[in-house]
């Protein structure tokens, strides 16, 4: 969600709870928030740190680099990675689209039936094939730290995770986010321009690749989804874990 939104001539600024983005006419920042800017607060009211936050923009940056160079997926470029008094900040070359949820209302019925086909095709026929063929026997992010999908978080709070492995390559490379708005559509030809918010991206069992585009946040948030997946991140590599949970359907 947007807490605040400011816009200074040919530069738009906005914040989340835990983001600062900034956006030009030639680049995309985004950068974590500061330890004053961060708007989490407990009960007791006291600021209390979004999980993982450094971690996962470290994620996305070396997310970017791992699919651009391994895949055929289209991603942002990255200009530049800064690191200023701990605080992560990503520079990216600026998207000429706009995510599928802003173009969507901007067309008429036949456009929006249109980009839909077009984003279920790249899904089925590039985007999850490509991403299923990366392979690992260990669990986790690129760094080796796993920070679960939120999901999972509000029904386990644990601060640490701990990383599993397995004898075979059992573990995916799995993006953790792919709802419409991490999807950026070209305005002329409503083809996918890039996939971005790499932050929980990493290798996982495959059924954590959860259908969002398709079925939105709330289906996800369902307890007994939740709790399965909380039983995938806890099982040991060995067991036949594919059975006891199969892959859901694209």
């Amino acid at each position: 969600m947007t807490d605040y939104m400011q816009r200074d001539g040919d530069t738009l600024k906005y914040n989340t709870a835990e983001r600062y983005y900034t956006f030009t006419p030639d680049v995309f920042i985004k950068r974590q928030a500061k330890a004053h800017e961060v708007r989490y607060r407990q009960i007791d009211g006291k600021v209390a740190e979004a999980a993982f936050s450094r971690q996962r923009i470290e994620n996305e940056r070396d997310a970017i680099a791992f699919i651009s160079k391994n895949t055929v997926i289209p991603v942002p470029r990255l200009i530049d990675r800064t690191d200023e008094d701990g605080v992560g900040c990503l520079t990216y070359e600026l998207l000429k689209g706009q995510t599928f949820g802003e173009l969507y209302w901007d067309l008429n019925p036949e456009g929006q039936q249109r980009m839909e086909n077009n984003l279920t095709a790249f899904i089925r026929e590039v985007l999850l094939p490509e991403l299923s063929r990366i392979r690992s026997k260990t669990m986790g992010q690129l760094s080796g730290v796993v920070p679960p999908p939120p999901r999972v978080t509000v029904y386990d709070k644990r601060p640490v995770w701990q990383s599993r492995s397995s004898s075979r390559d059992r573990y995916v490379y799995c993006h953790n986010d792919l709802d419409l708005h991490n999807f950026m559509i070209d305005k002329e030809t409503l083809e996918v321009e890039a996939v971005i918010d790499w932050e929980y991206s990493g290798f996982f069992p495959p059924e954590m690749e959860f259908p969002f585009w398709a079925e939105g946040k709330e289906a996800s948030l369902e307890e007994g989804h939740c709790r399965k997946m909380i039983a995938l991140l806890d099982a040991a590599g060995k067991l036949d874990i594919i059975a006891l949970f199969p892959p859901m359907e694209c």
